[in-house]
C-alpha cells in the first residue's frame, strides 16, 4: 500500500494541475520501490496514462515501465491487469510483445469457462477499437472472434447500447 497511497496523493496533484509534482512522486515514490510487483506496475501504468491525457510530457518512462511488463505476456490473472499491461506496452512501442500477449489472451479466451469468455474475448479485441496508440500498436493481428461489436464500446451488440454505452470515460484504475 506504500506506493499505491503515493499514486492517491499524485491524482489529487494532477486534479490540482500540479502535475510536475505528480511526476516527481512517480519517480521518487510511485515507480521503483519495487518494479517486479504487479501492484506498482500497474500504478505506474495509470498514473502516466493520466498525465498524458493532461498532456505532460511523460519522457522515457513508459520504456521503463515496460521493461518489467515482458514476464507478464501470459499472466492473464484477470482482464483489468492485462488491458493495462497492453497500454503500456503499447505506448512503449513495444509491437512484438502486444502482438504476442494479444495472441495469448485470444488463446485464453478461447479455453475459458463459457461465463468468463466473454471478458477475456474483450480483453483481447478492445486494444484494436481503443485509442490511435493502442490501435496502432494492435492493428497487425487480426482477431478470432466474429460477433458483431458495438463501434463505441466495443462490447457484443447484442448486449443493450445504453446498458453499455453511457459512461464515455474509462478509469483507468
Amino acid at each position: 500500500m506504500y506506493t499505491h497511497n503515493w499514486w492517491h496523493l499524485a491524482l489529487f496533484l494532477i486534479d490540482l494541475d500540479r502535475t510536475d509534482e505528480a511526476l516527481a512522486l512517480f519517480d521518487k515514490r510511485i515507480w521503483g520501490v519495487w518494479k517486479e510487483f504487479s501492484e506498482d506496475q500497474i500504478n505506474a501504468i495509470s498514473l502516466l496514462a493520466r498525465l498524458e491525457l493532461r498532456g505532460v510530457d511523460v519522457s522515457s518512462r513508459w520504456a521503463d515501465v515496460a521493461s518489467y511488463l515482458s514476464q507478464r505476456l501470459h499472466d492473464h490473472f484477470v482482464p483489468f491487469l492485462d488491458l493495462q499491461y497492453l497500454y503500456a506496452l503499447a505506448r512503449a512501442g513495444r509491437q512484438s510483445a502486444v502482438t504476442e500477449m494479444l495472441a495469448s489472451l485470444e488463446d485464453r479466451a478461447e479455453q475459458a469457462k463459457p461465463f468468463e469468455r466473454e471478458a477475456w474475448a474483450d480483453c483481447a479485441v478492445r486494444p484494436r477499437m481503443a485509442s490511435p496508440p493502442m490501435r496502432a500498436a494492435t492493428s497487425r493481428r487480426p482477431h478470432s472472434f466474429s460477433a458483431r461489436r458495438c463501434p463505441t464500446c466495443g462490447r457484443s451488440a447484442a448486449a443493450s447500447r445504453s446498458a453499455h454505452c453511457s459512461a464515455r470515460s474509462i478509469s483507468m484504475r
